[in-house]
């Protein structure tokens, strides 16, 4: 663990300078385009995505041991730990608007986002509504038989499992209230059509600024709500 302290401590002093980081970090373009090529992506991917599991266990530590202090452990589970999940999505859009050709690179992060997005929101649920399905009779979840799950039990119809629908119905809510800021962007850019990015960025931005707004209040709306649940919680 004495290197990863080191590398935190050296990031955290400013140690490592975009000139540096820029030296760290290869770009693909540089690659031969051929089998050798091919092996080094691989490779680079598998380094990349190696630092990525290192940097999410040192936050997922570093939050643990938070939620052992009392007085901050209603914040950083309510706030904290959701906001820690989101950063490196965010850096990962962040970073690829820098630099002179960020047209295009945001193209790529912002479909890299969409992509895990959409993957946390399908995934997931669909591992956790297939292992976690029991007998369904009459509507209601057979969770006291045994066993749960029958074999003979309809896949679409005749299993499934019971939720809150007080749960279902607030984080509908939450979904459906944050997916109006894409609308802010998405209708305005549906009538500007021309394939022009300056054209685009003329006649765009303030919808563009609008939705960064929305954006920013949606997301204090959020960690308010959040926190008062937890309190909510707590004192029950």
């Amino acid at each position: 663990k004495m290197w990863q302290a080191a590398l935190v401590l050296l990031l955290s002093s400013g140690g490592i300078t975009p000139a540096h980081a820029s030296s760290i970090f290869i770009s693909v373009s540089s690659l031969p385009d051929n089998t050798d090529g091919f092996i080094q992506l691989m490779f680079l991917t598998a380094i990349y995505g190696y630092i990525l599991y290192i940097g999410s266990n040192l936050m997922a530590d570093g939050s643990d041991l938070l939620l052992l202090v009392p007085a901050w452990s209603k914040l950083v589970g309510s706030v904290v730990i959701p906001v820690l999940g989101a950063v490196p999505d965010g850096a990962l859009v962040l970073y690829s608007g820098l630099g002179s050709d960020a047209q295009s690179k945001l193209e790529v992060g912002v479909g890299a986002l969409a992509g895990s997005t959409v993957m946390l929101l399908t995934v997931p649920f669909f591992l956790s509504a297939h292992y976690g399905r029991v007998d369904v009779v009459d509507g209601r979840g057979m969770y006291k038989n045994q066993p749960k799950l029958t074999a003979e039990a309809d896949y679409l119809f005749g299993s499934g499992f019971s939720v809150s629908g007080r749960a279902i119905r607030s984080a509908g809510m939450v979904m459906l209230v944050s997916a109006t800021s894409y609308w802010v962007i998405q209708i305005p850019s549906l009538f500007y059509t021309d394939d022009s990015a300056s054209y685009a960025a003329k006649h765009e931005k303030y919808y563009a600024l609008a939705a960064l707004i929305l954006c920013i209040l949606f997301f204090l709306w959020y960690v308010y709500r959040e926190y008062t649940v937890q309190q909510d919680h707590t004192l029950a």
